[in-house]
């Protein structure tokens, strides 16, 4: 991993490419930069965690996407979260990383008016649901899990415009409220009345696979998958469809150069 002494100027200059990669910063060693192809920018930080037996492991945790956006980090933001974690007050936890502060108390003695009271204050490291999406549709590109035409379906599914209120949000901010109401809302809008219940459930389908995918990816820091146990739009139903006189063609000349032939022509 090449390492620079990161700043905005430089962060922004960084190309993306058509695998992912990763610059750790020399200035802060331990916080490093993930850039995606999607030229979204991941900060992330290794930190060491004590194990039951005496014994230190690296982990590494992600922070959140770097941008000016709601739920977005300076690089600044990322410099004090790294640093925060490192000294053991972050949200790497086992508080479902979050950080919460203590409301402030009231000082001693007479009563006086009444103190402002400070609110509480939640910090999330997942990365916004974006860079989230970014993610999953690399590693399903990469390791070839996911057919194609699955893999395309789930690419128009979770960036067409019905997600595009989630895009600046911490993914771990997703809501099965959330994920119910764009259900409702997808199955509502299709043409001529008749609603669109087959593109609510490929939508949710895409999302629910995921945070299946996130859940279970130790480097991003999502804990559930808001879109489980929600129900579908509508029922799916099978497609059925009749070979074409080509197919038959094609099927009746595999098999009359097998030794199943008898068989097919009993079946015929």
């Amino acid at each position: 991993m090449p390492a620079i002494a990161l700043t905005e100027t430089k962060i922004k200059a960084l190309e993306p490419q058509t695998d992912r990669y990763e610059v750790s910063d020399a200035a802060h060693p331990g916080l490093a930069l993930r850039v995606l192809p999607t030229d979204h920018r991941v900060f992330f930080v290794w930190a060491s965690e004590a194990r039951h037996d005496g014994k230190s492991v690296s982990k590494r945790i992600t922070l959140g996407e770097h941008g000016k956006g709601e739920g977005q980090l300076s690089l600044a933001d990322a410099h004090r979260r790294a640093l925060e974690i490192k000294n053991g007050n972050g949200a790497d936890r086992d508080d479902d990383n979050q950080r919460r502060a203590a409301p402030r108390r009231a000082p001693a003695g007479p009563p006086a008016a009444a103190a402002p009271i400070e609110s509480e204050t939640i910090i999330s490291s997942a990365p916004t649901f974006t860079a989230l999406v970014g993610l999953y549709l690399e590693e399903m590109t990469v390791s070839g899990r996911l057919r194609p035409s699955t893999l395309a379906s789930h690419r128009r599914a979770l960036t067409s415009k019905h997600l595009v209120d989630w895009q600046d949000r911490p993914a771990d901010r997703i809501t099965p409220q959330d994920v119910s109401r764009i259900r409702n809302l997808v199955r509502s809008q299709g043409r001529g009345g008749k609603g669109a219940p087959i593109m609510a459930n490929r939508i949710l389908s895409a999302v629910s696979a995921c945070y299946s995918w996130a859940v279970k990816e130790p480097s991003v820091a999502v804990a559930t998958n808001p879109a489980a146990g929600v129900p579908s739009a509508a029922p799916s139903r099978k497609r059925r469809r009749a070979l074409s006189a080509a197919e038959i063609q094609r099927v009746w000349v595999a098999v009359t150069q097998a030794d199943v032939c008898a068989q097919v022509e009993i079946a015929f």
